[in-house]
């Protein structure tokens, strides 16, 4: 039963830690396709 929990919060802290991965860099790549796209010819 302990086993079991620990692979259950071992997977959930993964997870947790690549989604923030991935909406950080997701956040990182918007914010340098924004400043391309606002970057317009004077």
């Amino acid at each position: 039963m302990k086993s079991a929990l620990r692979n259950r919060t071992l997977i959930a802290v993964a997870l947790a830690a690549s989604a923030g991965a991935a909406h950080a860099e997701t956040t990182l790549f918007g914010r340098a396709g924004a400043a391309v796209v606002n970057r317009q010819p004077v």
